[in-house]
């Protein structure tokens, strides 16, 4: 059995052992990904904290460019088209902020309906400690299909 679908994130990928997070959906990616644990925490952190900062100093330097050439009055207006540039650089480039590793299917104790669209996930990391993950913007196909996956295992 192979599966996967998008969420708000990037995409879901799902084979007969593990369920894998990743940016692009695209099995090849999965045979990098390594279990939930403090070292992948901290790497997700790592990189989405560094497409942020790109961003902010993307922004900070197209402001500073604009500012110094451009009228004084000016400089509002650049504030506004720049704030919505990256709001939409942001969306366009969002799955790049989604995490990825891979959950053991068998460390999975439950997974529960938050609202209409999120699921949480509650497993068991590589230490075998209690953990969860929150997964938004899900279509209901795809939400029922990870809660039936969710009484097979």
């Amino acid at each position: 059995m192979k599966h996967y679908f998008k969420y708000k994130f990037g995409y879901i990928n799902i084979d007969d052992e593990n369920l894998y997070l990743t940016k692009t959906g695209n099995w090849q990616e999965t045979k990098e990904i390594t279990e939930k644990s403090k070292t992948s925490t901290r790497l997700n952190r790592n990189r989405k904290n560094t497409k942020l900062a790109f961003y902010w100093i993307l922004y900070a330097i197209v402001f500073f460019i604009f500012n110094t050439f451009f009228t004084t009055g000016f400089w509002i207006t650049t504030a506004i088209i720049l704030t919505i540039i990256i709001s939409l650089l942001f969306f366009f480039y969002k799955r790049d902020f989604g995490k990825q590793y891979k959950i053991p299917l068998s460390k999975i104790e439950s997974i529960v309906l938050t609202n209409q669209t999120n699921l949480n996930i509650r497993f068991r990391n590589t230490s075998y400690e209690p953990d969860n993950e929150i997964i938004k913007g899900l279509e209901k196909t795809n939400i029922d299909f990870l809660m039936k996956l969710a009484n097979q295992v």
